[in-house]
């Protein structure tokens, strides 16, 4: 109750006539670490549907800050590298990469050469900004909201934040509710994507899933190397 009421005040402060503050970089970057070797590991659990058919594949991710490049504009941009394993007693096996930078009071993540701005500086209750401000999709609006106490997440405080991605309720047809969870000096703590489409009429039956996926990502451990 005490932390909604202070993220009350400090919508109300920031939405009176008052302009944005001055956020030093140190500041911005506190909800998404960027030094070089900051690491974060995650249990991820994935499900995907086809005719109601459930294929769950269950594996460890890491994503490391692996190097940082200036551009010509002087524009500083991160590196992460991911890498998998199925057994925490495997060798990682690195699977992708992509790249992260601050600009315009917001973080932008770079994914298969799509921008998404993940989050907008400050970080204030009810705050909403175009994800896909800086891609050729649809308009999509993220917003802040407080995560209550209801994240599973043993890396979650009063400082913790979840952005809703998506928010579309299961109605007859389909779902699509998406949101991730960032806390203050340890980043990613929580992903939870769920997209299904329903089949109306299979077989005399209704409500199965058609097609879609779920994917529960948590993070288990984090650091610097």
């Amino acid at each position: 109750m005490i932390r909604k009421l202070i993220w009350v005040i400090l919508l109300l402060n920031f939405s009176c006539g008052e302009e944005a503050p001055e956020l030093t970089f140190e500041e911005v970057r506190s909800y998404f670490p960027t030094e070089v070797g900051f690491y974060s590991t995650y249990e991820v659990e994935k499900i995907t549907y086809n005719f109601n058919n459930a294929d769950t594949t269950n594996y460890y991710l890491k994503e490391e800050i692996v190097d940082s490049i200036i551009s010509s504009t002087g524009q500083l941009t991160y590196i992460l590298e991911q890498a998998t394993r199925i057994d925490s007693a495997d060798l990682w096996k690195v699977d992708s990469m992509y790249t992260v930078r601050f600009q315009n009071r917001g973080l932008m993540v770079v994914e298969n050469n799509i921008t998404y701005q993940k989050l907008a500086f400050p970080v204030i209750e009810g705050t909403e900004w175009d994800g896909n401000a800086f891609n050729s999709q649809s308009a999509q609006t993220y917003y802040y909201q407080p995560i209550d106490g209801d994240s599973p997440s043993a890396f979650t405080d009063e400082t913790s934040i979840k952005v809703i991605i998506e928010d579309i309720p299961r109605s007859f047809f389909s779902q699509d509710e998406k949101f991730e969870v960032y806390t203050k000096g340890v980043g990613l703590v929580e992903k939870n994507y769920i997209t299904l489409n329903f089949c109306t009429d299979c077989n005399g039956e209704e409500g199965f899933v058609n097609s879609g996926s779920i994917l529960k990502q948590r993070l288990i451990s984090y650091g610097q190397k």
